[in-house]
Formats: C-alpha cells, structure tokens, sequence
C-alpha cells in the first residue's frame, strides 16, 4: 500500500510524500517497488551513494528486475558523469 502511494506521489511531483511512504513501505516489508522510488528520488537529488544503496537492496531482492536493471544504469552513467 505506501510503495504503492510513494509511487503516486513520485508521479505528481510530490517528492516529499513519495519519500516519506517509500520509507513507510521499507520498514514494514522491503520491497522492490519501494527501493525503486527511493533510488529514483536519490539519483534525481543527486544523492549517489544513497541511491547505490537502494539499487544494491532491489538487487538483493530480486536481481533480474528489468526496472532495478535500467535504475543501476542510469547510476552508474550518473556516476562516470560525476568522475569527469
């Protein structure tokens, strides 16, 4: 239910809400969804590390996850950018 909430309130742009439900949603069960909220809002925020850590749990979770795939794409590219 809040990964579910945390992922509306992604799309409308109410990056605070979102992130407050993803967490919700984190401590009471782990999830996929949730961690890729997270990531998301970490990566735009241009939080890396925290944004790593969020991927690498997904991962854990479930490693073929296409999503998980593509957000730990989007990081490491972010990454290599921060480098140059």
């Amino acid at each position: 239910m809040h990964a579910g909430l945390a992922e509306i309130r992604e799309r409308t742009g109410d990056k605070t809400d979102a992130r407050k439900e993803a967490r919700t949603s984190l401590e009471l069960m782990p999830s996929i969804q949730a961690y890729l909220v997270m990531g998301r809002l970490d990566l735009a925020a241009n939080h890396l590390d925290e944004a790593s850590y969020d991927v690498g749990e997904a991962l854990r979770i479930e490693p073929g996850n296409k999503k998980v795939q593509d957000l730990r794409q989007q990081l490491e590219a972010k990454e290599a950018a921060e480098k140059r």
